[in-house]
Formats: structure tokens, sequence, C-alpha cells
């Protein structure tokens, strides 16, 4: 199967409110023959503050940005057709199921359009987890820098520079994914073992049987810079979540469960106790699934030892479909418990924030997307707006959108033009701490670094956050007579 190597860079931390500045793809085959690549800039996508420190990072001139010829929604089309006739591919990033993946998903949805572009055909490979085995349990083969606790650390620029990858230019998407490729190489090269799990872990429908056959195996998770080694046995599915395999962490003993299954709230308490007892694997997401062995190179596992482990797996095993229906009837219980919150929460949501909460489209909402899209005369678009069954007008809403940061007021109808632009105004020149980005969170940002670069004269960074400042002030006028 081919790969496919991309890279995001964005206004914003923030998916749902964000807006993408700059792409780049390269598909090449699985001996990293170039087949096509695509790159692509836009102009800051209207109605949105961008972070001054995603500017500054990334070196971008918001000014210089509003000259591009292309806007967001049009960048944001044309990777998702490129996508779209790439495929099948494995979607290849670093860090990207955690955000390039959730970026490109709520930037494809407010966009009307089908949002799972890198799953069902395709797989995903996110070489950051594979760095991380590598540290856990191949270390000494790859250089990595060090993290403010005293662990690996794991961005690719220091990665880039240790290993001799490159020594500048991050930060580009382009950049950034010849970076990617390189190191990839490299891992295939010094840690083949990891690397042969990597890809099998990249495709759910191989790994999830291998998780469900295997008396135990090893894996790990991270929490706040650390790694943590984890050896499993297989319980059963979430019943709540499908994408998770609740697993048994053998580092516990595992008699505890069955001693008291009976009582609900005693083995609710257990199973919420720290360390956690139970580990939900998402299979889904590309976890690193290894052989027995290497739990045994973490201290915890060496000194319980590979018969006390066995003997654990067994207990679980032996007892599986006693623990899975009552720890199912559990996380059940949590599930529906979280639901009833939610449905107060969903009502005062963002139309942008509900991608997760409002579950697919409706086949008639799907029809009509692809008609909007297939439509050319923007003042026909305008039509749609209404149509769309979804909960909250979420995908008029986006239709709307879309019109009014493509055309202005040039083919709303003068009450739905006067309505999104007060919206999006009250967003923007909020007094207080939101999600997103707004005027005087980015003029405070401004004013801290200001003093900075002015302390240490880095004239080039002045230079840049002054014309931040003068682009800030233009959205400020834009908005402030609304």
């Amino acid at each position: 199967m081919n790969y496919l190597w991309w890279d995001l860079e964005t206004t914003d931390l923030s998916y749902a409110f964000g807006g993408i500045l700059q792409a780049a793809f390269k598909l090449t085959s699985d001996t990293h023959q170039v087949l096509d690549e695509f790159e692509g800039n836009c102009r800051i996508k209207p109605g949105i503050v961008p972070s001054v420190y995603a500017l500054l990072k990334n070196s971008v001139n918001p000014l210089e940005a509003q000259k591009r010829n292309k806007s967001s929604f049009q960048l944001i089309k044309e990777i998702h057709e490129r996508m779209v006739g790439w495929t099948p591919f494995i979607s290849s990033t670093y860090n990207g199921i955690s955000f390039d993946e959730n970026y490109a998903r709520f930037s494809f949805n407010s966009s009307l359009l089908p949002v799972y572009i890198t799953q069902g055909k395709n797989k995903r490979l996110d070489i950051l987890n594979v760095l991380r085995a590598t540290s856990a349990f191949d270390n000494g083969k790859i250089k990595y820098g060090i993290n403010k606790v005293g662990n690996d650390a794991f961005k690719l620029e220091d990665i880039s520079r240790l290993n001799n990858i490159a020594q500048d230019g991050f930060h580009d998407a382009t950049q950034d994914v010849n970076c990617l490729i390189s190191l990839s190489k490299i891992i295939a090269e010094r840690c083949p073992i990891i690397w042969k799990s990597a890809l099998m872990s990249c495709d759910p429908y191989t790994i999830l049987p291998i998780i469900q056959s295997e008396k135990l195996f090893t894996t790990f998770d991270t929490w706040q810079g650390n790694i943590y080694t984890r050896c499993l046995t297989f319980i059963t599915i979430n019943p709540a979540a499908d994408n998770q395999a609740i697993c048994f962490d053998l580092a516990n003993d595992p008699q505890q469960i069955l001693n008291i299954s009976n009582n609900y709230e005693e083995l609710k308490k257990f199973l919420e106790a720290k360390p956690k007892p139970l580990r939900n694997v998402k299979y889904k997401a590309s976890p690193i699934i290894l052989n027995k062995k290497y739990a045994l190179k973490n201290e915890i596992y060496s000194r319980i030892g590979t018969d006390v482990l066995e003997q654990r797996a067994n207990f679980i095993i032996e007892n599986r479909n006693l623990l899975a229906e009552k720890i199912g009837a559990i996380y059940r219980n949590i599930a529906d418990e979280k639901k009833e919150k939610k449905k107060e929460s969903i009502l005062s949501l963002k139309p942008e924030k509900l991608l997760y909460d409002i579950g697919f489209p409706n086949e008639k909402d799907q029809q009509l997307m692809t008609q909007f899209h297939k439509t050319e005369d923007w003042s026909k678009k305008v039509n749609f707006i209404g149509k769309f069954d979804s909960n909250n007008a979420v995908y008029s809403y986006f239709a709307t959108r879309i019109i009014y940061e493509e055309t202005g007021d040039a083919y709303l109808p003068p009450d739905i033009y006067k309505g999104i632009h007060r919206e999006i105004a009250s967003r923007l020149l909020s007094e207080k701490k939101e999600e997103f980005m707004t005027c005087k969170e980015a003029e405070f940002d401004i004013d801290q670094n200001y003093s900075k670069f002015e302390e240490s004269k880095d004239e080039k960074n002045l230079k840049l956050l002054k014309d931040i400042d003068v682009f800030i002030q233009g959205i400020r006028r834009v908005y402030e007579n609304a």
C-alpha cells in the first residue's frame, strides 16, 4: 500500500475554531518512491483571530498571507479531493492522530465534506507513536532530546537535528514532511521489529484479532512526558466505545476483581483506583503492540516474573466472560451518566464543536452536501440554508458560514448576513476567556511578546509582531460596528 505523508500548519491549536495556514502532502510507494505531491497555503480564514504564538512559530505574516490566491475553504476542498483521489493509502503523520487528523476532520465537517477520510479503506500510522516505542523498547538506536522531567523528548525539529536529517526550516509543512519521511527510513533500518509492529498496528482489522488472541502482550501509554509500559490481557470491547479494547494490567492481581465482582459499587471503586487495573487500548488509533518479552524490560513486570504474569493472564482468560459482563455493565452505566450530562451541555456548544456529538449526517444531508459543492453559483448555494435535517441546524450554519466567508454580504439575505456577522463579532470581541482566540487575548499576547523581543533586540520578530498587531486591529474595525 502507498504511504501518504502529510503535515498541517495552523492558526491555532483549536481543531474546532482555528484554520489551516499551510498543508503539504507526499504520496510514496512502500519503497519511498514519490508518486505525487501537493503543497498549498491559503488566506487566514475570515471570522477567526489567529494565535499570535502560532504566527510567530510558523513565521507567517498575516498581512502577507491575505495576498494568497486561495481561501481557506478552497484549500480544504482541494485537500479533500486529493486525499480521496489518493485512496487507498497509509496516512503517515507526526502526532497526526491526535492533532492533524482532528484538525482536518473539523475542517472537512465545517466545509460540508465527508469527515473520516483517513479511515475505512485507508490506514493510519503515527510516527510520533512509533518513536515513543523505540524509546521504551529499543532505546539507544535513535537520538532524542530531553524534556523538562529528564525523559526523552520528541519534538520533530530536535530529533531531526540530532539524527542529521535537517538543521533548519522547521514549522514549514513541506520541510516537516521531508523530515518525517527521512526519520521513518531511519526507524525502519535501526528498529525493524518496532517498525514491523507499527505497520501491523496501523490496520485496526489486523491488530484487534492480535489483541484478542494473545494471552498477554506489551504496549505503552503516555502521561505528562512519561512513557509507561503495560503488559495486558484482553477482556472485552468497551460497550460504550467500540474503538476501545478493555484490557487488564497484569501489574495487578486479577483475583481481586473476582472477589468483589458481585458488588457493583466495590467493583466500580476498584476499577477507578490508581494506578488503574484496566487499560483501554484504542485499537483504531494505531497502538504499538509487541511480544510479552518487551514488558520484562520494565522493572515492575520483571520483578513479578514471567510465570506469575502467565498465571494472571490465564486467570483473566478463564473468567473472561464473567468479567466482561460485570465490567461491561459498569462502562455502560458510566457512559449513560455521561450522556445525560452531555445532553444538557450540547445545547450550549457552538456548531463547530459538535462533530463527535451529532453522529454521521443522514442520507438526505449527505446528498445536500454533495449538491452544495456541485452548485457553482453562490446565489443558488443560499437556497441550501435551512434544508438540512441535522440537530441544532449545524449544517445550515456551516452553509451560511461558508457563503459568508467566501462572498461577504454579496449573496446572503440581509437578515441572515447581519445575524452571522453579529454572532462572529460577539465571539471575537468577547472580553471573557473563551475556548477560541479573541482580539483581547491576541492583544495581550502581542504586549507580552513585544517586551521580550524589544529586550532581546529581535528586529525580525518585532517587525512580524507589529504586522500581527495591524492585522488584529483590522479585525476589530470590521466587527466593532456589527
